[in-house]
């Protein structure tokens, strides 16, 4: 395994030593897996995939890629095109309804 794709099983294998995290250790080591099955480390399937793994998922991919390659506009584009692939269609459609409301009240 790559060093990249190794990153989510060393972070899970550094929190599980502090005790009051160890309820965390799944979200992290499979926050790469992708809702069809083919992330990693384990290659995980839809709600195999711990919910919260599936929530820091696309929260990663919107912090990483408006920061870095995309503009907002297109990020947001990506996450629904992702959506069902990458990342649970749910989790995305609860994402882009907190972001719409979020945007509201910032225009408002």
């Amino acid at each position: 395994m790559t060093q990249l794709k190794n990153h989510p099983v060393a972070g899970a294998d550094i929190v599980s030593n502090i005790k009051k995290l160890n309820k965390i250790v799944p979200a992290i080591r499979h926050h790469h897996e992708n809702y069809d099955g083919t992330g990693y480390p384990d290659k995980l399937y839809g709600n195999e995939i711990p919910l919260f793994s599936r929530i820091i998922a696309v929260a990663d991919y919107f912090d990483h890629n408006c920061e870095s390659k995309y503009n907002l506009n297109i990020t947001l584009k990506e996450i629904e095109k992702l959506s069902g692939v990458n990342f649970d269609p749910e989790v995305v459609k609860v994402f882009l309804n907190i972001y719409e409301k979020i945007n509201q009240k910032q225009i408002n």
